[in-house]
């Protein structure tokens, strides 16, 4: 197997919860290249079916959306761009260009799957308690959520149909949630914050 982008592979799910087909589906037409207005598209997700690889839209229309990128990721990318121009050059005329952000050495697609076993290994070689690469996600969601964002703009930022869907699938998180809004409402209410009407 090819070389893969895996530091940034690891990196964009955990920054801005994107699922594994949406990170792998993105194109540079998908991305800000001049990187002013820190914002990404996701609007495809790439399957690999019966062999052929697939890149279409997301079966739900709340998955299309805009992640708004920070200065960390926006470098990553940079970094990337600068990478795959090299791997042009390099490989020349054997280079398929399918203008994909995350692709092989030679501008192939990458399998989702490669994707799964590269992340198990390295799981598996850092001695980390056994995870998925789909987990990366959920801890994006769960820090937002327990840094108090509200849920409307955390489930808009996954691409869920409703604010219910996640709400439900972080349950875990609301118990915190709950605590951290009574110590702030009676910071608040000491401080003198609150005004009657």
């Amino acid at each position: 197997m090819q070389q893969l982008p895996f530091n940034i592979l690891l990196w964009l799910p955990a920054h801005t919860g994107m699922r594994k087909g949406e990170i792998l589906g993105l194109t540079w037409e998908d991305v800000d290249v001049d990187f002013e207005s820190r914002k990404l598209k996701v609007n495809r997700t790439l399957y690999k079916i019966t062999g052929e690889f697939l890149s279409q839209s997301p079966k739900s229309p709340s998955s299309v959306r805009t992640i708004y990128m920070d200065e960390d990721l926006i470098r990553f990318l940079k970094k990337q761009k600068v990478k795959q121009n090299i791997e042009k050059m390099k490989f020349g005329t054997v280079y398929r260009e399918h203008n994909m952000v995350f692709a092989q050495e030679t501008g192939e697609f990458i399998n989702p799957t490669a994707v799964n076993q590269l992340f198990s290994r390295f799981i598996r070689q850092s001695k980390l308690p056994q995870m998925r690469f789909h987990d990366l996600r959920h801890t994006h969601a769960t820090i937002l959520l327990q840094m108090g964002v509200n849920p409307k703009l955390v489930a808009d930022r996954l691409g869920h149909s409703s604010v219910k869907i996640t709400l439900d699938t972080y349950s875990h998180v609301l118990p915190e949630m709950q605590q951290n809004l009574i110590d702030q409402f009676s910071k608040a209410m000491k401080s003198g914050q609150i005004v009657s009407n």
